[in-house]
């Protein structure tokens, strides 16, 4: 079994540029053998977390997060976003490689084989559809388990990723910057109502016309009340017909 390196962009010259939004065309290189990873029996705390994207541009930036989180770096894609720059077309592989750099995280791109999928270091991003980027959880027997951000955790079988799989492959190691921390951006409503124009004054009326409501809501009562002891007691007609109109600008203000 053996696996062709994908060199990103143009670094060498029988390597073909990576292309498209989160898709990429890949030309011949050598050829080289995967190393089959070690057993490993420790119990490990660590855990993949799952993240979703919000555009479908996002993909692979999202794959990039829960890796990155896997490892001890904790981060979202709101803060990501602000870090790194995206077209609308999405990430190809050299940029994810790219931003995995600035993150502390090796990138290692593999072409391989379906059978070799077990070898590769997980989790691992593998290039899905043509146009998507998921990450490799696990791979049980039949199945394998991904994280997708479109659709989260997800497993699928051999015959599905034999259909979706390009045979593009992303490793991705704790290189000596990687440092484990804690990046996330924090939802923060004083910037949100800022940026919206005039949604201010418009807060400021909505308060004030709720308070003329519960105002005249607790004057019913008192209206009700007075019809009934002065105007029906005394036959004030004159009194009644001053209720009636202001009963009416209040139904008017509702």
């Amino acid at each position: 079994m053996s696996a062709v390196p994908v060199t990103p962009q143009s670094s060498r010259p029988d390597v073909g540029a990576v292309v498209g939004g989160d898709a990429g065309t890949f030309g011949a290189a050598p050829r080289y053998e995967i190393p089959r990873a070690p057993l490993n029996f420790s119990w490990s705390s660590r855990r993949l977390p799952v993240i979703l994207q919000s555009e479908a541009a996002e993909c692979g930036l999202a794959c990039l997060a829960m890796v990155a989180g896997y490892h001890g770096f904790e981060t979202d894609l709101a803060a990501l976003r602000r870090r790194f720059s995206l077209s609308l077309k999405g990430a190809t592989l050299s940029r994810l490689i790219e931003m995995a750099q600035a993150l502390g995280l090796q990138g290692r791109p593999l072409r391989l084989e379906l059978d070799e999928l077990d070898q590769l270091k997980r989790p691992c991003i593998l290039h899905w559809g043509l146009n998507h980027f998921v990450v490799l959880k696990a791979a049980r027997g039949s199945a394998l388990v991904i994280h997708d951000p479109a659709q989260g955790e997800r497993t699928v079988s051999r015959e599905e990723v034999s259909r979706q799989f390009t045979g593009v492959a992303l490793e991705l190691s704790p290189n000596a910057n990687f440092r484990k921390a804690r990046e996330v951006d924090p939802f923060n409503w004083r910037a949100l109502i800022g940026r919206i124009h005039g949604l201010k004054p418009a807060l400021g009326e909505v308060l004030v016309l709720a308070l003329l409501l519960e105002i005249l809501a607790l004057l019913s009562p008192l209206f009700t009340q007075t019809i009934i002891d002065q105007v029906l007691a005394d036959g004030d007609h004159s009194l009644l017909t001053v209720l009636g109109i202001g009963f009416i600008l209040m139904l008017l203000l509702q």
